[in-house]
């Protein structure tokens, strides 16, 4: 990049080439003036992109998210038992030390591989400490068929406001399919739970709106939690709003890449969050992004009223988003909430937007409307509470996308819009 190296997650298993990575902006990483990594990337390169298809596209998307996950989850174990993992001191430092830092991939799955005996150790001693999520996503970090991967760069942003510390967002830059992707981490910490269950109505403006436009809501409402974690500037902080922050990276990173399109993804609550980021963002006028805004997103709970639904599917119809929010089955979460909790708000209900691809436990698929979905609510096929967690996961997710891999490879993502 022309400014310096900036920070995120690492682009994995799809992806045939290391990525450039950026991240939150409190703190940069400078590169030296001989060091290759660091190199601004050539966007002027002709070499032909490799062919993509739907199966691709929604692959790569999952693997952004999955190791959003790998990374934060790596980071907070060696920074809780620093004395228990092994690392030169260079890497240790990048580790452990400083959130914001920008360091190469080869760097980081070699930690995470040198460092394989240490982390069982501690998920068998502290079985607590270590989620699900995090297990599949460090597994993938130790698999030796990722070796092509190794090259690229990443780091991580960490949210340590009030001393808490959550992987909130990255932003990455695939070289290869000329693609800035956004991405959005899933429910690990208390604070994400207790979001998650704000089930109310925030009602605000809403950005896309066009008085000359007689079908477009003047207002939307969105779920508070989802809200307030994106949208709400906290009482007494100095700090701007999330969507800002990452809005303000964005504006630094797309004039080096005026090509390339900008992708959004996220798992469980960072599905949620990228939906409403996604909204937000193509609905901006003066950053010269690349249209349409491309939203796959995994195991998504549900954001917004029926005018959240209108307003999202005018902006679809205007090709500034495309929203392709992918399903499992029997995961529980995608329909959830119905109806908030307030009884002044009890006839609003939650409606869903995009296309659907629901993944099937036979090894098939469904492409769904979603605005023609009279019923977002549980099946008969729906797991419940007690039982639904492995249904969610980000490991179920991949099993049931390589399961329809074939299928989806005839078919392109821009067929669906």
């Amino acid at each position: 990049m022309k400014h310096s190296l900036r920070c995120l997650l690492p682009l994995a298993v799809f992806l045939l080439c290391p990525a450039q990575i950026v991240c939150d902006g409190q703190s940069e990483a400078t590169c030296s003036a001989n060091d290759e990594t660091c190199a601004s990337p050539n966007t002027n390169d002709t070499t032909s992109m490799p062919p993509t298809n739907l199966y691709q596209d929604t692959a790569d998307m999952l693997n952004v998210a999955m190791h959003t996950y790998g990374y934060a989850c790596l980071q907070d174990m060696a920074q809780k038992h620093q004395d228990s993992f092994k690392a030169d001191a260079d890497s240790l430092a990048s580790i452990l030390i400083n959130n914001m830092t920008s360091i190469s991939s080869k760097v980081l799955v070699s930690f995470a591989r040198s460092n394989m005996d240490a982390i069982k150790k501690l998920n068998s001693t502290k079985p607590d400490e270590l989620s699900l999520e995090c297990s599949v996503s460090i597994h993938h970090l130790w698999d030796e068929t990722q070796s092509h991967w190794e090259e690229g760069r990443v780091s991580v942003a960490i949210d340590t406001e009030d001393e808490r510390k959550e992987l909130v967002y990255g932003i990455a830059v695939d070289n290869l399919r000329k693609r800035i992707i956004v991405s959005f981490r899933g429910s690990e910490t208390t604070e994400d739970w207790i979001r998650n269950s704000g089930i109310n109505f925030e009602t605000l403006p809403n950005p896309h709106y066009d008085a000359n436009a007689s079908d477009q809501p003047r207002k939307i409402a969105l779920h508070t939690g989802f809200h307030d974690y994106l949208l709400k500037k906290r009482y007494l902080s100095k700090r701007q709003r999330k969507y800002d922050l990452i809005k303000h990276e964005l504006s630094i990173v797309i004039p080096d890449y005026p090509d390339y399109d900008l992708y959004v993804t996220g798992h469980s609550l960072g599905g949620a969050l990228s939906s409403i980021f996604a909204f937000y963002i193509a609905s901006e006028n003066d950053m010269g992004i690349k249209h349409p805004v491309t939203l796959i997103n995994f195991a998504a709970p549900l954001v917004g009223d029926k005018k959240w639904q209108s307003a999202f599917q005018e902006i679809e119809k205007d090709g500034k988003v495309r929203h392709l929010r992918v399903s499992v089955l029997e995961d529980l979460v995608p329909t959830q909430p119905q109806s908030p909790a307030s009884p002044l708000q009890l006839f609003m209900k939650y409606k869903h937007t995009g296309t659907n691809l629901k993944l099937n436990a036979n090894s098939t698929f469904e492409l769904i409307d979603s605005y023609t979905l009279k019923k977002t609510g549980p099946t008969k096929d729906t797991k419940w509470f007690w039982e639904c967690l492995p249904w969610h996961t980000l490991g179920m997710y991949d099993f049931r996308l390589d399961d329809v891999a074939e299928d989806l490879k005839t078919k392109q993502l821009s067929d669906l819009w």
